[in-house]
């Protein structure tokens, strides 16, 4: 198993015609029915608190079996992390919370959200920078400059180079891949150095099949603080 690999989402979270309504009623709200509390919103009503938190919940579990329990950005495991219910976010592709609010709508829209560990969804690196292209009311005609989770094919755009870890650029439009490298430092000394370690500990798992892989990449290849998350 590859602790670090990227992964285009089998599919993006279906709801139920119930969540259907609360989504709708939370897009409609905006960036704010993501966390406020009810006294902060006034369409909710009794249970909806309560019900908004067991979608996110549910979204988060279903989308982990959708990515392979990989990060969608970089492709880290998210068994790497420490305090992995904490450290894996539900990113919005279109951040919510973008200056010119045009992504509000999209708060609970499913082709929104993948799952990213905490450090691509940080400050430094994604966060509510936006990478749209065009203000449209149909996110389908949105467009980014960087890979889309469930409207581009990540595979399509990367090859992993499996003599030096480099990430390589394959689409004829190299554009949008060097973008998301560029966001993401994909190819950066630590990133490349940890994919690796995986590699390494690929080719010699009989050698030494009594421990985890975790465990081994870890020991192998120094991955300058891509697990060292508290």
């Amino acid at each position: 198993m590859r602790l670090y690999k990227f992964v285009k989402p089998l599919q993006a979270f279906i709801l139920t015609g119930s969540e259907v309504a609360l989504a709708n009623k939370c897009n409609l709200l905006g960036a704010k029915s993501w966390k406020s509390n009810a006294s902060e919103l006034n369409t909710f009503i009794r249970g909806d608190i309560k019900a908004r938190e067991a979608l996110k919940k549910k979204i988060k579990t279903t989308l982990k079996g959708y990515q392979e329990n990989h990060c969608f950005y970089c492709g880290i495991h998210f068994s790497l992390l420490k305090n992995e219910n904490s450290n894996v976010h539900i990113d919005h592709f279109y951040p919510k919370g973008a200056e010119h609010g045009n992504y509000e709508k999209f708060v609970f829209e499913m082709n929104n959200l993948v799952l990213s560990c905490c450090l691509c969804n940080g400050l430094g690196i994604k966060g509510e920078n936006d990478y749209g292209i065009n203000n449209d009311e149909s996110i389908l005609r949105i467009g980014s400059t960087i890979i889309h989770p469930y409207f581009d094919n990540i595979d399509e755009h990367f090859l992993l180079n499996e003599n030096t870890g480099v990430i390589e650029f394959i689409n004829i439009d190299k554009s949008k891949a060097i973008k998301t490298e560029e966001v993401f430092r994909l190819n950066s000394p630590a990133q490349i150095r940890a994919r690796l370690g995986d590699i390494l500990v690929e080719l010699h798992t009989e050698n030494d099949s009594g421990r985890s892989l975790s465990e081994r990449i870890t020991d192998s290849i120094g991955l300058c603080g891509r697990v060292a998350l508290n």
